[in-house]
Order: C-alpha cells, then sequence, then structure tokens
C-alpha cells in the first residue's frame, strides 16, 4: 500500500486496494494461510467465491463479474510485487488466468433526452451535469477541476493533476467548450477553488467543499426515473462519445483527445445503435418488403 500511495494512485483506488487486500487477509486467515508464497489457486477460488456470494452480516453484496477480476488482478499484483522485491523466491500464481467478463451493454441517452434531463436539473447540481454532458468526462474530472483549469478567454479546459488526484489516463489533456458550457463558466461566482462546489450541511459546514459523487449520483437518479430512462452519470459519456462518433462523425483521434480514451476497443465499447434508429431500420425494411409482397400478390 505504501508502495501504490507513493505511486500516486488516486484515493478511490487505493482504498479499492485496501478493501481487497484486507479481504484476501480474511479469507487467507480463515484457511490457515499466513504466507504470501502459499496464496495458491485455490485461495483464489475461495476468493471468488466469496465475492459472488457477498456477505449479508458485513452488509456486502455479490460483486459484479468486473469488480471480481480487478479484485484478481489487484492480488496477482501484490504477489508479483513480492517476486520482484525478492519477498518470495516463486510466484504461486504463476499458472492463474484472468479472463475479462463479457462487457454489459450500457444505457445510451439521445440529444433530446440529455437535454430533457438537463431541463429538470437545478443548481448547483444542474452545473456539473452540463459539464458532464457537454464534455465525456469523468466524475474525477469535474470533481478536481479548479478555476485555474478554465480558460474563458481560449474557451478551453484543462484536465491536469493534482495533488492527491490524476487523471485515470494519468495524462493531462485539453477540450474545448461548448458554447453552453462557456456560457455556464461565465456566469458561475468564482469564489472558491473548486469549480463544483456543494452546498453546506450540518455534517459538513465547510463552504466551498469538492461536489461530492454520492451526493450527485442521488440527486440524477430521480429525473431519468421520472423520464422513464435508464442510466446513471456515466452515462453522459457514453452518450457524448456515441453521439460524436455516430451522428457527428467525429474522428477517433479527436475524440480520444477530448475525453482521454486511447485504446479503440475502449471507443468500441461506447459506441451503441440507438433503440429509435433501429426501430426506424426495421421499419424501412419491413415497409419495403410489405411494398413487395402487395406488388406480387396475384389476387391483387
Amino acid at each position: 500500500m505504501n508502495h501504490l500511495r507513493a505511486k500516486g494512485r488516486a484515493s478511490r483506488t487505493l482504498d479499492k486496494y485496501q478493501f481487497c487486500f484486507d479481504l484476501l487477509e480474511k479469507i487467507a486467515k480463515d484457511r490457515g494461510v499466513k504466507k504470501v508464497s502459499d496464496v495458491d489457486l485455490n485461495l483464489i477460488d475461495a476468493f471468488r467465491a466469496d465475492r459472488i456470494a457477498g456477505n449479508t452480516a458485513e452488509k456486502r453484496k455479490p460483486a459484479a463479474p468486473k469488480t471480481i477480476t480487478n479484485d484478481i488482478v489487484s492480488i496477482k499484483q501484490l504477489v508479483n510485487f513480492c517476486v520482484k522485491r525478492k519477498l518470495i523466491r516463486e510466484n504461486p500464481l504463476s499458472d492463474l488466468e484472468i479472463r475479462k467478463p463479457p462487457r454489459t451493454i450500457q444505457p445510451v441517452w439521445s440529444r433530446d433526452e440529455v437535454q430533457a434531463i438537463l431541463n429538470k436539473a437545478r443548481s448547483p447540481f444542474l452545473e456539473p451535469l452540463i459539464f458532464y454532458a457537454d464534455s465525456g468526462a469523468r466524475f474525477g474530472e469535474g470533481r478536481w477541476l479548479t478555476w485555474k483549469d478554465v480558460d474563458l478567454e481560449k474557451g478551453v479546459v484543462h484536465i491536469q493533476p493534482k495533488q492527491g488526484w490524476k487523471p485515470k489516463t494519468g495524462e493531462q489533456r485539453v477540450f474545448h467548450m461548448s458554447e453552453r458550457m462557456k456560457e455556464m463558466f461565465g456566469q458561475m461566482p468564482k469564489k472558491y477553488r473548486w469549480v463544483f462546489t456543494a452546498k453546506p450541511t450540518a455534517r459538513y459546514p465547510e463552504k466551498g467543499r469538492q461536489i461530492s459523487e454520492r451526493t450527485l449520483l442521488t440527486y440524477l437518479r430521480r429525473i431519468p426515473d421520472e423520464l422513464g430512462l435508464e442510466g446513471h452519470l456515466h452515462t453522459f459519456k457514453h452518450s457524448f462519445v456515441t453521439h460524436a462518433l455516430i451522428d457527428l462523425k467525429v474522428p477517433r483521434e479527436v475524440i480520444r483527445r477530448s475525453v482521454g480514451t486511447l485504446d479503440d476497443r475502449v471507443l468500441d465499447y461506447y459506441v451503441h445503435v440507438h433503440d429509435q434508429e433501429a426501430q426506424n431500420m426495421m421499419k424501412l425494411v419491413s415497409g419495403t418488403y410489405r411494398k413487395t409482397t402487395e406488388d406480387n400478390d396475384p389476387l391483387k
């Protein structure tokens, strides 16, 4: 964990590692495993089974396949670390094969649906939602955005590391604001360091603190429900990339520079065929088939 902290891993990432290692230690203790050199495939199977089942007493829900895979990768990294630091002689997980779980199709909102969501949102949540809708940014990139990162004169936003946080891709980037975003930034008060701040509460009376992901997620959850839509905060990113690729025909390299997605496989993952477009296509096919059938009807 000290090694990961020294590498500057984000606090949320560190929390995930710590949770994984704590759980590994607990399961290992239950099975009488005391050394990293004894972390074998049987222990991995036990760890995976525990994550699949969850634990009601510990209020742990069954983990998603992607989460379990990430945990197994973390354990393998731990063992590899011990080998490289010569803390153990051999790698007990050298035969471990990690298969990536199939990606689940995520919902995507049309531009009209995004606008309908924004129409229902109110400050101080409206502003960050506009930012995510018009940029395809990740939550952390909005939470850690400072006014020094916003250049209204040039109309660009800088996504760059801060002490205690860095972008997921590890690199800083710059993207151009939409007209709506530029107007919004121009009208927002600039009293505090952070662009998007949370309202003071009895529990957290401090003014100007960073917006909370949980609070924003809770607020956003009810709006799609009211509109009969599926989705969550990350759906803004899916929708942004999908519309840029499919509707606007934006080159992939431009999208990579804008949203920080470097892998073609990841970009492909964000590409969805809109339900309405699919329905229109099927209507067209059905109409052509029906017309052809009617034209060839001998009883007509």
